[in-house]
């Protein structure tokens, strides 16, 4: 989460607007914390812990792909999504959504 926040910079907000965090949270966010990079920490945290098992890398990687956040670089970095499925030795294989390590 740490090294996705230094990479969101100036797309916090608006990302954070994707995966439903209340603007309310997102206003007491920006007056709480000084630097972009808390700031896009603690809106993850933030929606983490509202959404509990919601919050998984799939809903992140649709919100990093918004054409408002318009991050796809970041979702093929830290969300590894397959969209469609792949033939691979005669088996249909369904890419899941892991963490990236």
């Amino acid at each position: 989460m740490d090294e996705l926040a230094g990479e969101i910079s100036k797309e916090w907000k608006i990302l954070g607007r994707r995966l439903k965090v209340k603007d309310a949270v997102l206003y007491a966010i920006h007056k709480q914390e000084d630097q972009v990079h808390e700031k896009a920490y603690t809106m993850l945290q933030e929606w983490k812990q509202a959404q509990g098992k919601k919050a998984n890398f799939l809903v992140l990687c649709n919100a990093l792909c918004d054409p408002l956040v318009n991050r796809r670089d970041l979702a093929e970095e830290f969300c590894c999504v397959c969209h469609s499925q792949e033939h691979l030795q005669g088996i249909f294989i369904q890419c899941e959504v892991y963490i990236r390590k």
